[in-house]
């Protein structure tokens, strides 16, 4: 009797591998079908936008951009850099901070994002030189966040006067969406000399980071912005404000998110409204939504 019982558990533990390996493999097959879909209609869309030939010369576009006095700061790298296509899955936070789940609250069904009360905790009130300095310690600390190691300031991406916006990268570029960030809120509790305490913050995270292709050139800045140029997505008296590269979510297959090398250009418009443009970095093709991403001033 002993031996049949071992038997059939033996013999159930491969069933269930074999089928954990079918899934797997079914997973992934999906994975790189859609991602393939994706990367057709990319090159469709490619084709019907305008091409950085219609411009000419690139090395004319800061002079094109002053026939229509549109102003930017700096000048625009010619760099290109190397990037991958990713996939990675949400962390979820909630299983990770039972310890002080008084100070948490639980954003949505899966525990994937967390909000942290830290009105209520000591010693969290910093001069306005060492704010992100101290923001950044803390986050690190073991009373900080989960993986606060792994996040770092981003200034560039910063949307609110009075937050501090902090986000993990891959090999150096930064994620850019919805998940791996940690957005600290503070407010000024004295004027002189200037101290903020900080307030709350929210988290995601990305875990299980992989490469699902090998490693690409991506076009430089001057070449994203050339594109923007030809697609008549930079108005006359704007002005080109920020420019980073960034990992940005685009599809998702079974939990797995994929994420895409992108070039985020803030643009400025004669009215005072700021719009974000997104070039596919690897493509080189506008990246479109149903409404463009405009906030007001």
């Amino acid at each position: 009797m002993g031996n049949c019982l071992y038997r059939y558990s033996i013999g159930n533990r491969r069933r269930r591998s074999i089928v954990d390996f079918k899934r797997v493999s079914i997973i992934f097959l999906i994975t790189f079908f859609v991602l393939n879909i994706f990367l057709g209609t990319t090159y469709l869309q490619g084709q019907r936008s305008q091409k950085l030939s219609d411009l000419g010369d690139l090395a004319q576009i800061e002079e094109r951009l002053a026939e229509e006095n549109i102003k930017y700061d700096g000048s625009f790298s010619t760099k290109s850099l190397e990037a991958y296509y990713l996939s990675g899955v949400s962390s979820d936070l909630a299983s990770l901070t039972l310890d002080g789940m008084a100070l948490y609250t639980q954003n949505d069904l899966n525990g994937k994002s967390v909000t942290r009360d830290l009105s209520v905790l000591p010693d969290l009130i910093f001069n306005e030189a060492d704010l992100v300095k101290q923001t950044s310690n803390f986050l690190a600390s073991d009373n900080g966040v989960a993986f606060g190691e792994e996040y770092d300031y981003r200034k560039k991406l910063n949307g609110s006067n009075l937050s501090l916006y902090y986000t993990q990268d891959y090999q150096g570029i930064p994620f850019y969406d919805e998940g791996g960030s940690v957005t600290v809120n503070y407010q000024k509790v004295q004027e002189i000399p200037r101290k903020y305490q900080l307030t709350s913050l929210t988290q995601t995270h990305i875990a299980n980071i992989e490469e699902l292709r090998e490693k690409q050139n991506v076009i430089s800045e001057q070449e994203a912005i050339a594109t923007l140029y030809v697609n008549s997505k930079l108005p006359e008296r704007s002005k080109i404000q920020d420019r980073i590269l960034a990992y940005t979510h685009i599809f998702s297959v079974d939990e797995k998110n994929i994420y895409l090398p992108v070039w985020f250009i803030w643009v400025k418009t004669s009215d005072d409204k700021v719009q974000i443009e997104k070039v596919n970095a690897f493509s080189n093709t506008i990246i479109t939504t149903n409404v463009s991403d405009v906030t007001t001033n």
